[in-house]
């Protein structure tokens, strides 16, 4: 993520849904909590997160003409 210490997307799931407790807390207030996530929970957020994104190809252009990455192509 941002120093590099988490490299690819599962890392970052993973990152989130086991949160250090103790590494959290500023000024004795936790700001997150861990989600606990199970496999199955995993896979679909990553799944969804890798529905998201399309390259201009895979879009149809007829229906996506703001996209001004595409358009600009």
């Amino acid at each position: 993520m941002h120093n590099d210490r988490v490299t690819d997307l599962d890392a970052v799931i993973d990152f989130y849904s086991e949160l250090n407790k103790e590494r959290l807390d500023t000024d004795g207030e936790r700001k997150l909590r861990p989600l606990s996530l199970t496999p199955s929970e995993k896979a679909d957020i990553k799944a969804f997160l890798g529905s998201l994104s399309a390259s201009c190809s895979e879009l149809d252009r007829g229906q996506n003409r703001g996209i001004a990455a595409c358009d600009a192509n």
